[in-house]
């Protein structure tokens, strides 16, 4: 039997905020100790993102500790955004569990997913779930994930992509002790687990649908025969256009992928003389946004 629990802290010290979420992730468990516990921190921990875990993972007496920054963090009926905030998820069973923490190369997915593979074959069969935090910054997505699912047949990778509240124009993920950006971290798990994976967006929408028009790799130069820039420049309120560190790291890309539904990717940077918007992930002409 798999027991879980969940627990927030407001408090601004670091360590004092990982150790309050997770004694209170053990207590909603019921636990004294466990197996996998992750964390989730805002942006305002950031110098003491290591701090976080190494105490929560004394805690809770396990160095599987993995998660990512994040823009908010929630946990129960209790969420937090624009402020210190950590949550944390406890974990405890009969699994076995292979901790990961693996930097990534621009251009090269492939090794990213081909390290992780390596670093959890000894347990991975399939059933087994990954656990998978990401620089959303910098990873490429969907040859990441095509990596694993041909490198770990069967196991099914669950996870997302860390955030910030705009204010350094960098994410971190954590694994262990470790605390950095252009990385990966995670955890398998794997033993008697029946799993049912669910999709979110921590987003709203705003403006209408638009059909690509002219793109190139990643940027878009037109919507529905338009510069792009105009495009996204009516829908972000002038504030955040005058601040393009924050508009980059608040306004995301809805790329649609059938029957209403869309995958959320980053952007990279857009160039009003050119009228043109990077994304982080591949676009092809024709594609809705």
């Amino acid at each position: 039997m798999l027991r879980a629990g969940a627990g927030l802290s407001t408090e601004r010290d670091s360590a004092r905020a990982a150790a309050d979420a997770t004694a209170a992730a053990l207590e909603s468990a019921g636990l004294g100790r466990a197996d996998v516990l992750l964390l989730f921190a805002t942006t305002h921990h950031g110098p003491g993102f290591t701090r976080a875990t190494r105490t929560g993972g004394n805690l809770a007496g396990t160095d599987n500790v993995i998660g990512c920054s994040a823009a908010g963090v929630l946990a129960g009926e209790l969420e937090v955004e624009g402020g210190p905030g950590v949550a944390a998820l406890v974990l405890q069973g009969e699994l076995a569990a292979r901790r990961f923490f693996v930097p990534l190369e621009r251009g090269r997915p492939q090794r990213a997913a081909d390290c992780v593979a390596d670093a959890v074959a000894d347990a991975a069969k399939p059933g087994a779930v990954l656990f998978l935090f990401a620089d959303s910054y910098n990873v490429q997505w969907e040859p990441l994930l095509q990596g694993l699912a041909s490198g770990l047949p069967g196991v099914r990778v669950v996870g997302g992509g860390a955030s910030e509240n705009g204010s350094v124009g960098e994410v971190a993920v954590f694994a262990g002790n470790a605390s950095s950006s252009n990385a990966i971290s995670g955890v398998l798990l794997a033993g008697d687990l029946r799993t049912t994976v669910g999709v979110t967006h921590a987003v709203h929408r705003v403006g209408c649908v638009h059909r690509v028009t002219s793109a190139q790799g990643n940027v878009i130069l037109a919507l529905d025969g338009r510069p792009a820039y105009e495009a996204f420049a009516a829908v972000v309120p002038a504030s955040l256009l005058e601040d393009p560190p924050r508009a980059l790291a608040v306004v995301l890309a809805g790329l649609s992928v059938g029957e209403g539904e869309f995958v959320a990717r980053h952007l990279r940077g857009f160039d009003p003389q050119r009228g043109a918007v990077a994304l982080a992930a591949p676009i092809v002409e024709g594609q809705e946004l």
